[in-house]
């Protein structure tokens, strides 16, 4: 089976990220990687990430916080 990564962008979704996120942990084939772009969020979008990778090591995941248009 081939192994697939997702990536997503982001910016200001600190009220819906970690709906986001459990869902796609939940599903029955996991990607290999999740990658998420934050556009520069001012919210607590960023941090609600983090705390949500550091709980949930069974997938290499990464954010990147790169300022501007996505």
């Amino acid at each position: 089976m081939e192994k697939a990564s997702l990536i997503v962008t982001v910016l200001n979704e600190s009220e819906t990220i970690e709906k986001l996120l459990k869902s796609i942990f939940k599903q029955s084939v996991l990607p290999k990687e999740v990658i998420i772009v934050d556009g520069g969020s001012t919210d607590n979008t960023v941090r609600k990430i983090t705390t949500f990778f550091k709980k949930n090591q069974n997938v290499q995941s990464k954010i990147v916080v790169k300022i501007g248009n996505r």
